[in-house]
């Protein structure tokens, strides 16, 4: 028997199908590789990696001074990532939130922040970016913005 909103706010047809409806998602856990205000990368993007020669690429772009490319297994792993663009000052930030498991697909759900309008930020350019590494699970892979 249910009770509460579910059984006061919804008709007996709509209220069987969302009982013996199966979850809607399902969070994903993922792994930190780098997240940052300073990449070589200056156009926004969302990104996936399916291979090491592709990670390979991807970093040489993002770190061309030479900081060592994290490891990565691509046998069952995926690297995505979001970058920002060039922005005008400090104060920017990506986020990769969180990765949610939809039926037929991952989500990739992010948010871009920008400093407070009042903020006093430094005036310099930045390239904010998030890159996390994720399990292979079959799926293609969607970006939300938050």
């Amino acid at each position: 028997m249910t009770t509460g909103p579910l059984r006061e706010n919804v008709s007996p047809p709509l209220r069987r199908f969302l009982l013996a409806s199966p979850i809607v998602f399902v969070l994903v856990p993922f792994v930190f590789l780098d997240k940052g205000t300073h990449s070589g990368i200056t156009d926004p993007r969302e990104v996936v990696v399916q291979s090491e020669r592709e990670w390979e690429t991807l970093w040489k772009q993002h770190a061309p001074a030479g900081r060592p490319l994290p490891s990565v297994n691509f046998a069952n792993e995926r690297v995505v990532g979001v970058f920002a663009g060039q922005r005008p000052t400090a104060g920017y930030l990506v986020e990769i939130v969180k990765i949610e498991r939809e039926i037929g697909s991952l989500d990739v759900v992010y948010r871009i922040e920008s400093p407070p309008q009042d903020a006093i930020v430094a005036q310099e350019l930045t390239q904010p970016f998030h890159l996390i590494r994720l399990p292979v699970l079959g799926l293609p892979i969607r970006f939300k913005k938050l």
